[in-house]
C-alpha cells in the first residue's frame, strides 16, 4: 500500500513541515491585516487553522497518541477569537444569496440588511484585540511545532485515513438519523478533515485521490451553505427583528439543501473504510 504525504505539499513529509506551511503565513496575515478586506483575511486564516487541525487529527488517527487535545486547543481558540468577523460577514453574504435565490429585491428586507451591515461594521471595529490574541495563540503553536517531527509510514497513513473516513461516515449516519444544525455541522467538520487529508496524500492512483477529494470538497460546500443559513436564522432570532416573511424562505432553502446533502453524502459514504482506502492505496 504505497501511500505517503505528498512531497510537493510537505517536502519533509513531517507534521512539522505541514503545520509550518500554514502557521507562519497565518501569523503574517493577522499581524498586517488588510482593513479593507478584513473578512477575507479572517477567512483565509481560519481555513489554514482548519487544515492544521485536520493534519493533527490524521497523525493522531495514525497511531501517534503523543498528539493530544492540548495540541488542538491554541488553534481552536485562535479560530474562535476571530470568528465574530467571519460570522458577521457570512450573515450578510448569506442574506444576499437568499434574495438572489428567490429573486427578491434586497430592499424588501432593508431593515434586516441594515442590521446585518451594522453587525459586520461593529465586529470589524472591535476586532483589534481579538486579532492580537489569535496571533499570540498561533505563535504559541509555532513555538511548539519544533517537536512535531513525526513522519507517517505508508501503513500508518492508510490506517489514519481509514479512521478519519470512518468518523465522517459515523457523523453522516447520525446527521441522517437526526437532521439538526448541530449534527450537520459536526458532519461538515469531519468531511472537511477527509478533504484536507486527502489533499495531502500521494498515491499510485492520483486521479482517484483527486476525484474523491473533489467530491468531499463539494459535499463540504453544501454543508457549509446549510450551516450559514442556520447561523443567519439563529442571528435573526436573537436580534428581535420582525422576520415573519423571511423565516419560510430560510426553511425552504435549508430543506432543499438538506435533500441534496443527504444524497451526496449517501453516494460518498456508502463504502466501508477498508473499501474506501482500497480505491487508491494499491
Amino acid at each position: 500500500m504505497r501511500l505517503h504525504i505528498d512531497k510537493r505539499k510537505s517536502p519533509e513529509m513531517t507534521l512539522r513541515s505541514i503545520l509550518k506551511a500554514h502557521i507562519v503565513p497565518a501569523i503574517d496575515e493577522l499581524k498586517k491585516p488588510d482593513r479593507d478586506s478584513l473578512a477575507r483575511t479572517v477567512h483565509d486564516v481560519r481555513k489554514r487553522v482548519k487544515k492544521m487541525r485536520s493534519a493533527l487529527r490524521l497523525f493522531r488517527a495514525a497511531h501517534h497518541p503523543e498528539i493530544t487535545k492540548a495540541d488542538h486547543r491554541p488553534l481552536r481558540d485562535a479560530s474562535r477569537e476571530i470568528a465574530p468577523v467571519r460570522d458577521a460577514h457570512v450573515n450578510l453574504r448569506t442574506m444576499r444569496r437568499l434574495c438572489r435565490y428567490f429573486d427578491i429585491v434586497p430592499a424588501h428586507f432593508w431593515v434586516i440588511f441594515q442590521f446585518l451591515e451594522q453587525q459586520e461594521a461593529r465586529a470589524c471595529a472591535e476586532s483589534t484585540v481579538s486579532l492580537r490574541r489569535a496571533t499570540d495563540l498561533l505563535a504559541t503553536t509555532n513555538a511548539n511545532v519544533t517537536d512535531a517531527g513525526i513522519r507517517l509510514k505508508s501503513r500508518e497513513l492508510r490506517d489514519g485515513l481509514a479512521r478519519i473516513y470512518k468518523r465522517g461516515r459515523k457523523a453522516f449516519r447520525k446527521a441522517v438519523d437526526d437532521i439538526s444544525a448541530e449534527n450537520l455541522h459536526r458532519w461538515r467538520k469531519r468531511t472537511k478533515d477527509i478533504f484536507y487529508d486527502l489533499s495531502l496524500t500521494a498515491s499510485p492512483h492520483p486521479k482517484v485521490v483527486h476525484k474523491l477529494a473533489h467530491r468531499a470538497k463539494d459535499l463540504g460546500t453544501l454543508l457549509g451553505e446549510e450551516h450559514d443559513l442556520a447561523l443567519l436564522q439563529q442571528t435573526l432570532k436573537e436580534s428581535g427583528l420582525e422576520t415573519t416573511s423571511l423565516e419560510p424562505l430560510i426553511a425552504v432553502r435549508r430543506l432543499r439543501l438538506q435533500k441534496r446533502i443527504i444524497k451526496s453524502g449517501t453516494d460518498f459514504f456508502f463504502r466501508k473504510p477498508e473499501a474506501f482506502i482500497r480505491q487508491f492505496a494499491h
